[in-house]
């Protein structure tokens, strides 16, 4: 009879680990799936800020100095 009860509790044993084993594989795929998530997302967003940094040293480059004394609120001397 108790060969019986150990070998019960032996194979609940086993169940029971493996369900752990099966529940904490499940948490670490979750979670490396959520890394991978988030490193490819910083990748993307590092590629876009590169080029809107591009395009602002563009924009700064290419802009004229524009005399903005010549308005209403100055008064203007030179004429």
């Amino acid at each position: 009879m108790t060969l019986y009860i150990n070998l019960i509790l032996n194979f609940l044993s086993i169940n029971l680990a493996f369900g752990f084993i099966q529940i904490l594989l499940i948490i670490a795929i979750v979670f490396a799936i959520l890394i991978l998530l988030a490193v490819l997302k910083s990748i993307k967003l590092n590629k876009e800020s590169k080029r809107l940094s591009e395009i602002s040293k563009k924009e700064t480059e290419e802009k004229q100095y524009q005399d903005f004394t010549e308005g209403h609120l100055y008064q203007n001397n030179n004429k």
